[in-house]
């Protein structure tokens, strides 16, 4: 039973659930210049994809499996 709308949060490697616990951190630094800039642009194209696939059944939204599994804010050396 549900008090109302709610979001589930599960994580899963392989088919299996895993605690994402071991596996999400809470980050104490912040972003500056160009990193910030560079996470800003990403998350505002994200936002404009769900926006534009709004419509969409939710399993088509956004496809996670795009997203680069490296870190979009490490400068390329």
């Amino acid at each position: 039973m549900s008090t109302g709308p709610h979001l589930h949060f599960g994580l899963y490697k392989n088919g299996r659930a895993i605690d994402p616990s071991r596996i999400i951190r809470v980050t104490k630094t912040k972003l500056n210049g160009n990193a910030n800039k560079k996470f800003l642009k990403y998350t505002k194209s994200l936002a404009q994809e769900l926006i534009e696939k709004r419509d969409e059944p939710t399993q088509k939204v956004l496809n996670l499996k795009k997203i680069e599994s490296k870190s979009i804010l490490k400068s390329k050396a």
